[in-house]
Parts: structure tokens; C-alpha cells; sequence
């Protein structure tokens, strides 16, 4: 395995670890695969750090589990007083007041007695946030075994860095069924999914169940058939992690020959990153040790990630079948069955990818980019992103 900027070969001694949803906003998926220390340093801290700022009113309200803990940033907002019902203007910094003041820039006190924050200031249409998806696209794509030259539209290969200008297309339900499965997804999650339509490649991003975006990645793709998801929980889920390790603990071979198994361990993988001591012993202790950090990771991780499809299929209980089946709204029930079960396909073959327009199978992104470019003002896009918005403020307060 080699870093996909430099070429220099991945080793134990200069692999680097990569979120590639960052770790701050409470990406947990990593590889080793994608970069090696100084181009992992030089390629994605300025891109990462300003995309994560923009969800700085989210991270404040929302538990997220993190590896690692980060500061907290700044960001502006609005607040509401509840005795006068003025509105005033804010800094906020992990969520709390720092300052504030009226129409006039003259400062007011705040008085937590009356003062409530009513709202934050979000900007998505700018260039911090569109190569901030490019480069959780990246990462996915290039995990994934796709190459660098695949990516033409994101990543610029003669100055290996993520392009400036960046093709996002956001998502809008364009059918009542999707608008129906919308509505009635109450889970909040990361999700990245990478795939191609024909020479179409994208990935649909779906960052705290709310912002979602497909970036294209490729108008002339002509690798094989690619279809790739990864879903995960965001909030904190408590652990009794000394417990959990202890049973992880392996004393023999024996051990760790059921822990590998259980786990999808390669020991064989494991020993290359170790240091041979010289010392028989103490390399197998080593091993041990490795062995058993990596089982624990690995159930860590299924704690957290999420089977997306079967989400979805949740959507759809016994009691909305039976409200389905009795709908008189044709086009409705057409949808359905198209994405459950035509040719024997079933919903994660179809849902997001394509989309059935008056019998027409089409590109679903392709479709939403004809279907704004012909609404200049954006009306749709900003409803549906405002409710969104206020679903997401809806699940956090649970």
C-alpha cells in the first residue's frame, strides 16, 4: 500500500491515521491506507479545520462521540429576550453567550434570566464547506481502491490538493415516497456512500441526518461497478470500557486465536507493524497486546456503526404498509415497488440513485440539478432545508 499523494510506501513507522468524516464532528471511521504522516499533515489540516468551524452551533448541542476531545469554537447567532421580545445579536462560544448587542452595536448584558439563544448563523454556500465534502469524498473513494486519476473533478493530480471549485448538488425529495421516508427517519447519523452511475461517480453525504449533498467526483468514469456505504451513530453511547477490555485480555495463543477469529483480525497483518524485540517472550506479550487493542476497536466500532438499508427499511412498519396499500395515489405505490422490487432489486440498489419520472428511469442527482436549474430563487431547496434543520433540533433535544 502506497500514500496516494506521494508514493512513498505506508509503513508501521510513517502510516497516519485518517478520519474521513472529520473526528470532530464525530466521524469515526479511519484507515491507514490513504496517506503517510507528512502528507496527511500537509494535505487536509487547513480544508478540515474550517469545515469542521462551520458545524462549531451543532457540536455545542449535540453529545457527539469523539476519539479525541476538541476545543470548542466561536460563531455568531441571535438571541431573544423574553420579557421585552427584542431580538439581539451574539457571540457564542461552547454554547454560551460571550457577548452581545443590538441594532445600534451598542453591548447589552446578558441576563440568563431573559435571554435564550433563538439561533445560529450557518453558511454552506461557501468554498470552506463544498471542499470539506470533496475531501470526505476522497478519502472514501481512495479507501474504497479507487485511484486518484478517478477523481478528476474534486482532485487536481499535477498539484495533488482538492480542487476550488467543486460540484455539490443538494438533495431534495423530488416523489412523495421519498419525501414520506424523509419525514419518518428519526435516527441521526453520518453517512457516506460512494457510487456510479454509468460514467457518473459520486458520493451522497449525509453529515447529522440533515445535510445532504451528492459531490460529483466524475462525468468520464470507467472503472468497474462501484457501490460502497458507510453509516454510522453520532451520539455518545456509555461504555463500561475497563470491563470490556478485561475481556479482551489474551493470555495464549489459544486466546488469541479465538479473538482474532471473532474479531476479522489478520495476526499476520498485526505482526508486521510490531518491533522484533529479540526476546521470544516478550514479542509474543506484544502481540498479545495488539492483538487485543485492535478486538477492542473493532467492537467498538460495531457499537457505533449503523446498518443504513435496514434504517430505511424501518421507515415503512407494518401499520404505514397497510396505509400504503390502501393509497389511492398511484405514482406513490408505482415508486415503491419500483425501488423494492424491480428485477428483483432491492432498495439500496435504487433508493438515491435513481428516480422513476412518468415511467422513465433517471439519475436522481442529475435529475435535482435540472430541477433547480430551472428554479433560480431555490424555493424548494430552502424549504426543505429549513425543516431539516428543524428536525434535526428536534432529535437533539431527545
Amino acid at each position: 500500500m502506497n500514500c496516494c499523494i506521494c508514493g512513498v510506501e505506508l509503513t508501521g513507522e510513517n502510516t497516519s491515521i485518517e478520519h474521513i468524516i472529520p473526528n470532530a464532528i464525530g466521524g469515526r471511521l479511519t484507515s491507514k491506507n490513504i496517506f503517510c504522516k507528512q502528507c496527511n499533515s500537509n494535505f487536509g489540516t487547513t480544508i478540515d479545520s474550517n469545515f469542521v468551524k462551520i458545524f462549531q452551533p451543532i457540536q455545542d448541542f449535540v453529545k457527539i462521540d469523539r476519539d479525541r476531545k476538541t476545543k470548542g469554537g466561536s460563531y455568531s447567532g441571535f438571541v431573544f429576550d423574553k420579557f421585552s421580545k427584542k431580538i439581539y445579536e451574539a457571540n457564542i462560544k461552547n454554547g454560551k453567550i460571550t457577548s452581545m448587542f443590538d441594532e445600534n452595536k451598542k453591548t447589552i448584558i446578558y441576563d440568563p434570566e431573559k435571554h435564550k439563544i433563538l439561533a445560529c448563523k450557518f453558511n454552506l454556500d461557501n468554498n470552506a464547506f463544498k471542499r470539506g465534502l470533496a475531501k470526505i469524498s476522497f478519502d472514501f473513494a481512495i479507501e474504497k481502491g479507487l485511484s486518484t486519476t478517478a477523481l478528476d473533478e474534486i482532485f487536481d493530480i499535477h498539484n495533488k490538493t482538492i480542487k476550488e471549485k467543486i460540484t455539490i448538488i443538494p438533495f431534495i425529495p423530488l416523489t412523495s415516497f421519498d419525501v414520506f421516508m424523509e419525514s419518518n427517519t428519526d435516527a441521526m447519523f453520518h453517512l457516506v456512500r460512494l457510487f456510479n452511475c454509468d460514467k457518473f461517480l459520486f458520493t451522497y453525504i449525509e453529515l447529522f441526518s440533515t445535510f445532504q449533498f451528492y459531490i460529483l467526483l466524475s462525468k468520464e468514469y470507467t472503472g468497474s461497478q462501484v457501490d460502497e456505504i458507510f453509516c454510522q451513530k453520532i451520539t455518545k453511547e456509555v461504555l463500561d470500557e475497563e470491563n470490556i477490555k478485561k475481556s479482551f485480555e489474551i493470555r495464549s495463543r489459544e486466546d488469541m486465536d479465538i479473538i482474532s477469529g471473532s474479531y476479522g483480525i489478520d495476526v499476520k497483518e498485526v505482526k508486521k507493524n510490531l518491533k522484533n524485540t529479540g526476546d521470544v517472550n516478550e514479542d509474543f506479550n506484544n502481540l498479545f497486546e495488539a492483538v487485543s487493542k485492535q478486538a477492542f476497536e473493532n467492537y467498538r466500532k460495531s457499537t457505533y456503526e449503523i446498518d443504513y438499508y435496514e434504517t430505511m427499511r424501518n421507515c415503512i412498519l407494518p401499520k404505514d404498509l397497510i396505509h400504503i396499500k390502501r393509497s389511492r395515489n398511484l405514482n406513490f405505490l408505482d415508486l415503491f415497488y419500483f425501488y423494492e422490487n424491480q428485477n428483483s432489486e432491492k432498495l439500496n440498489d435504487f433508493y438515491k440513485k435513481y428516480i422513476k419520472i412518468n415511467g422513465k428511469k433517471c439519475i436522481y442527482p442529475n435529475k435535482i440539478a435540472s430541477v433547480i436549474s430551472a428554479h433560480s430563487d431555490n424555493k424548494c431547496y430552502k424549504i426543505y432545508g429549513y425543516y431539516k434543520f428543524c428536525k434535526l433540533m428536534g432529535l437533539q433535544k431527545k
